[in-house]
């Protein structure tokens, strides 16, 4: 059965993100934390227009009912991909397990003083988060994956460069800990030259 939990226009902080894990957890949904308010927990100060969460293939239809349920808003301008809305600027969206990547850890990053919001409070604890080298992993392998799709490609970029630029050398991700396929991305970011990272995409396994 699924927690008693009912969206009332609350606004998007670590407690509306908490309640959205432990609803999909009440009903065995097992999700992951991801896209602009996953920097954030990175201590990566951003534009946040919305949480994403990924879940196993098989339940982004009972996880879009639940959430639909709860109260969130259904989005009246686009199908293109499976989100709701909390305002109409602030979006709730349901990735595939399989379209980022399967079988990510969830390991918390440290606190960063003085960057974003850093490391979540022990009361958010049930929000899951790759750790940022698993997640700079996967934007690597979408970036290339998506060349081609302007709208994909772009976005996997954005989250790519905020990563590289402002967590690199820091407690929480060094480039020098990806392996030799994926850091050629990474140095391409770094001398502005994102096209090179297309050169690897052949040899990329997450």
């Amino acid at each position: 059965m699924a927690v008693d939990f009912t969206f009332h226009g609350q606004s998007l902080d670590n407690s509306l993100v908490a309640s959205i894990s432990s609803l999909l957890d009440s009903i065995h949904v097992p999700n992951l934390l991801w896209g602009n308010y996953l920097l954030t927990i990175y201590g990566i100060s951003t534009i946040v227009d919305g949480a994403a969460f990924v879940v196993p293939d098989n339940s982004i239809d009972v996880s879009y009912s639940v959430l639909l349920n709860a109260g969130f808003l259904r989005c009246t301008k686009s199908t293109e991909s499976t989100h709701l809305h909390i305002k109409e600027e602030i979006a709730i969206l349901i990735y595939r397990n399989s379209d980022v990547l399967p079988d990510l850890p969830y390991l918390l990053p440290p606190a960063r003083l003085g960057y974003g919001q850093g490391r979540l409070e022990p009361q958010f604890f049930s929000i899951r988060i790759p750790t940022a080298l698993t997640y700079c992993k996967a934007l690597i392998y979408l970036r290339c994956r998506d060349r081609g799709r302007t709208t994909y490609g772009m976005y996997w970029l954005v989250m790519l460069t905020y990563i590289v630029e402002y967590a690199d050398g820091t407690d929480i991700f060094h480039e020098e800990d990806l392996s030799e396929v994926y850091r050629p991305s990474c140095y391409a970011l770094q001398t502005g030259e994102p096209r090179d990272m297309y050169s690897i995409s052949d040899g990329l396994r997450c």
